[in-house]
C-alpha cells in the first residue's frame, strides 16, 4: 500500500521504500530470534493491521508528493517493517532447524522477502502503468482503489484483534491501576 502512490517511472524510489521496509523487518526478526525482544502474536497481528490502516488513510488523505513527504514515507516504511518483522519472527523461529546457521537463515529469509516484495510491487506498478496509460485511469483513482482494498480488511482485523485482553485494570487501594503489557525485553 505504501508503494501505491508511486509510478513506474519512480521505480528507484520504490526500491528505496521496499528496502527500508526490509531493513526494519530484518532488525526485529533478528532481535526476536535472538530473544532480545518478543511480542505476542495476537498483538503483532493487530499492529500489522494497524500499519496498513494508517498507510491507507495517508494515501487517501495526502495526494501531494513532496520531498518531506517522501522522507516521511521512507521512515514509515522502516517503522512499519519493524512491526511486521515481529509478526514473522515466530514463524521463522519455528522453521529454523536446531543446528542451522542463524546468520545464513536470516540472510536467506530477508533476501527472499526483499525479492518477493520487489516482484509484487513491480507487478503492481506495471498494472498501474497499463491502467493509467491504456485505459486512462487517473493515478489518484488508482491510489484510492488500492488503499480502499487494503483498508477494509485491515480495519476489520484491527477491530477483531484489538488487544483489549493485553490490558488488565485492577483497583489497588482504590487509587492505582496496573497495566500489564504483552511486550517484554530479556537481557
Amino acid at each position: 500500500v505504501l508503494s501505491a502512490v508511486y509510478t513506474l517511472m519512480e521505480w528507484k524510489k520504490v526500491l528505496v521504500l521496499v528496502t527500508a521496509f526490509t531493513i526494519g523487518h530484518a532488525i526485529t526478526v533478528t532481535l526476536s530470534i535472538l530473544d532480545i525482544i518478543r511480542l505476542e502474536s495476537g498483538l503483532a497481528e493487530f499492529l500489522i493491521a494497524l500499519t496498513i490502516v494508517i498507510t491507507s488513510f495517508i494515501n487517501l488523505i495526502n495526494k501531494k508528493k513532496t520531498p518531506a513527504g517522501s522522507r516521511m514515507i521512507y521512515g514509515l516504511a522502516l517503522s512499519f517493517g519493524l512491526i511486521h518483522g515481529l509478526g514473522f519472527a515466530g514463524y521463522l523461529r519455528f522453521m529454523l532447524a536446531e543446528n542451522e546457521n542463524l546468520g545464513m537463515a536470516l540472510f536467506g529469509f530477508n533476501t527472499g522477502l526483499e525479492t518477493g516484495q520487489v516482484i509484487i510491487v513491480f507487478i503492481s506498478l506495471f498494472v498501474q502503468y497499463g491502467l493509467t496509460r491504456f485505459f486512462r485511469m487517473k493515478p489518484g483513482f488508482w491510489i484510492n482503489v488500492i488503499s480502499l482494498i487494503a483498508l477494509f480488511p485491515a480495519l476489520y482485523m484491527c477491530i477483531t484483534r484489538f488487544p483489549i485482553s493485553y490490558f488488565t485494570f485492577s483497583q489497588l487501594n482504590n487509587k492505582h491501576e496496573t497495566i500489564s503489557t504483552a511486550v517484554f525485553f530479556t537481557a
